[in-house]
């Protein structure tokens, strides 16, 4: 029950720190997308850049987590009783919240950003 709370407590969380890091790595290219978009490029391409971007940066992680915790029930289980070996159920629908937040992580700023003035986002 206390790993179920601290679990409930961590998810939203860790949702909240993951949006703040893709929000700021995706704001920190608005140079970069005000340069393209100076440079005719289409208001949905630099947002497609910055989804596909955000999106294989949060999948690397997803992978290299969801990998690192298989082997975590097996662990629990040596040192407490009633933890079950495999939680594959919980696993993906963890993930799976993650990634929608590290989607809506991406959209927002990149929405944003091919909204403003190339000679603003120079600035920036």
């Amino acid at each position: 029950m206390l790993f179920a709370i601290f679990g409930a407590v961590a998810l939203p969380l860790a949702a909240i720190v993951m949006y703040g890091v893709i929000s700021y790595a995706v704001t920190r290219r608005a140079g970069e997308m005000g340069i393209r978009a100076a440079w005719g490029a289409l208001p949905g391409k630099l947002l497609t850049l910055n989804l596909r971007s955000g999106i294989f940066m949060t999948t690397a992680a997803l992978v290299l987590g969801m990998g690192g915790s298989l082997g975590l029930p097996e662990l629990m289980k040596a040192f407490l009783l009633g933890v079950g070996t495999w939680y594959l159920l919980t696993l993906t629908a963890v993930a799976a919240i993650l990634g929608c937040a590290a989607l809506v992580a991406c959209y927002i700023p990149a929405r944003r950003a091919t909204k403003v003035d190339p000679i603003i986002a120079l600035r920036l």
